[in-house]
């Protein structure tokens, strides 16, 4: 199962840590704090660290909120 992790919040997208890479163009629905929701469309996803015997590869994925008035929320 993926694991997701905040790595960065800002007025126009969000970045994320993942154990599974997401290829630019997806859309994902986030949940922040549980009061605000958001679509975000993927712009790149690289890999920071490789699978080992003991633990699953890391992504980072930055994505754009479709709707600007979301990063003002």
């Amino acid at each position: 199962m993926p694991e997701f992790a905040l790595l960065d919040l800002s007025v126009s997208g969000i970045a994320i840590s993942a154990t599974y890479p997401l290829a630019p163009g997806a859309h994902l629905d986030i949940k922040l704090g549980g009061q605000v929701t958001a679509d975000a469309e993927v712009l790149g996803c690289r890999l920071v660290e490789s699978p080992t015997q003991y633990t699953p590869a890391e992504f980072r994925i930055n994505c754009r909120f479709s709707d600007v008035e979301t990063g003002m929320e």
